[in-house]
């Protein structure tokens, strides 16, 4: 089974994902899948309002039996950085937390402290600390 990500052309942004049988799209590129699901896949019959402009993206890729997760998979709702190849969530928590790229994961700007005890710490964006 592959996963692909639906992704609205105006802002990149994931609109659903689909799973598609090995089957169809045995042999084929990264390239050529994504344009076969582009051509028999139709629109989405539950969105609602006039229907964005779309392309197709592989959520993970397959070399050679290795899958590469594009950082994060793909889900709804979640933006895709073209240029990284890769699927970020647009819900970062609190505005001064930074994307990784190399991770693909927001990061506090002061590192979570780790200790023995088991209490749930939450950070604190006014004051930027744990």
């Amino acid at each position: 089974m592959a996963d692909f990500a639906e992704i609205k052309t105006s802002d990149n942004i994931v609109l659903r994902c689909v799973v598609i049988n090995d089957s169809d799209i045995a042999g084929k590129t990264a390239a050529e899948a994504e344009a076969w699901v582009a051509a028999n896949i139709p629109n989405d019959p539950g969105y609602e309002g006039e229907y964005p402009e779309t392309y197709w993206k592989q959520t993970w890729l397959d070399a050679a039996g290795e899958a590469e997760k594009r950082y994060n998979g793909a889900g709804p709702d979640m933006y895709y950085d073209s240029e990284a190849e890769a699927f970020y969530f647009t819900d970062h928590h609190y505005p001064s937390w930074t994307l990784n790229t190399t991770t693909g994961k927001y990061e506090p700007p002061v590192a979570k402290p780790s200790n023995s005890v088991d209490m749930v710490e939450e950070w604190n964006e006014d004051n930027q600390y744990w």
